[in-house]
């Protein structure tokens, strides 16, 4: 299993960029010189130094419409949409194409990668892509929506919409309500696996958040059990989510927000399947950071942004959520070097077992499935 994995992330290894060559043609960028040979500044030693050192932790791909602006001594990239990034070009090549780009102010589509979940300030540049080339469609299906912020209230409450709060009666549309959210109130944490086809080899992983009375409701003032939270690709009525897809930008990403009602019904009833809560050991605090962090990252637009099946998926994710509130003896690691991803942080059925072992989960419950899950007294919380 680790082979094929660690085989996965060489293919994307060496993917990456695929797209440099004829881009740069189209764009007259010359992709066969580099900066020097085209008569363009050379990067400082400090910037590639700096670039080849922050190599092995840009995570998370992207792909963004706008333009390369020259700021000082480097670059920001001027999103279509309005947002800014620091620009750091990937080689002394793209470094040369950032340098013309700026300079003929031509809007481009820029194909690379941020940093981590938690900090997209920066994309490092890995090729220039035609204006509005490979931008996937962010498609709309009915079971999927990107959470937003309405209000941080003075008590640290949360107001945020698009929470999937089950199914409009006798339609097969989905009802979205405002969710107001006390993570002052939360109770247990889980994280929950999703067995898919094969089980043995492929999860789903998701994040339960239970809480104390009071601790969630809609703005009619409507109580919900606890929260889910599922980082998800996005998906297309054209093409069906597979495994090596994901490795090459072809799925938005979907960090989706619904009621623990409304998944546990819609993995059981709709979908067929089981879930497996694992519930985390944590203290108060901890539980109360982790909800924040969690929601903060929820509501963040991930325009552009793409899941992957191995640096950017429904596990890893979580586990970065899941470190940021471990002590750092108990952080699980994310790779061993650069591309070579630690499958215990981004594999999810490897990922539920070494969490019991080192002793951060529970053994999980008893499972949840079509059979059963009517019986809310097996449910987590």
């Amino acid at each position: 299993m680790k082979n094929i994995i660690y085989t996965a992330a060489a293919i994307l290894w060496m993917t990456c960029g695929a797209y440099a060559g004829t881009a740069a043609e189209q764009l007259g960028l010359d992709a066969g010189r580099g900066a020097q040979a085209a008569g363009l500044p050379v990067p400082a030693p400090d910037f590639i130094k700096t670039t080849d050192e922050l190599n092995d932790s840009f995570a998370v791909p992207y792909r963004v419409a706008g333009k390369v602006i020259r700021t000082g001594g480097g670059f920001s990239f001027s999103a279509s949409d309005g947002r800014a990034f620091r620009l750091l070009p990937a080689n002394p090549k793209i470094y040369g194409q950032a340098e013309r780009l700026a300079r003929t102010g031509t809007a481009i589509t820029l194909d690379g990668c941020a940093r981590r979940l938690d900090d997209l300030s920066a994309l490092r540049a890995d090729a220039f892509l035609p204006y509005a080339a490979g931008i996937a469609q962010t498609w709309r299906d009915k079971t999927q929506r990107e959470a937003r912020l309405v209000q941080a209230g003075s008590a640290g409450e949360l107001t945020i919409k698009n929470v999937r709060w089950g199914k409009q009666p006798d339609t097969d549309a989905y009802d979205w309500r405002t969710g107001v959210i006390d993570p002052e109130l939360v109770d247990k944490v889980y994280i929950v696996q999703k067995p898919l086809e094969p089980e043995f080899l492929v999860s789903h992983a998701t994040m339960l958040f239970t809480f104390k009375a009071g601790g969630m409701n809609d703005s009619a003032g409507n109580t919900s059990r606890g929260l889910l939270l599922s980082v998800e690709s996005m998906l297309r009525p054209d093409k069906e989510a597979d495994l090596v897809s994901a490795l090459n930008k072809e799925y938005g990403i979907v960090w989706l927000l619904a009621t623990e009602e409304d998944y546990i019904k819609f993995t059981c009833l709709t979908e067929d399947k089981k879930l497996f809560p694992y519930e985390l050991q944590l203290s108060a605090a901890q539980k109360r950071a982790l909800l924040r962090n969690a929601l903060t990252q929820a509501v963040v637009d991930r325009s552009g942004e793409y899941y992957h099946t191995i640096t950017n998926n429904c596990t890893i994710t979580l586990i970065q959520l899941l470190n940021k509130v471990l002590p750092e003896a108990k952080r699980i690691r994310l790779f061993y070097a650069p591309w070579l991803y630690n499958p215990e942080a981004f594999s999810p059925n490897g990922v539920f077992s070494n969490l019991v072992l080192d002793g951060i989960a529970a053994p999980h419950m008893p499972e949840l499935t079509p059979a059963n899950y009517r019986n809310t007294a097996l449910w987590p919380g």
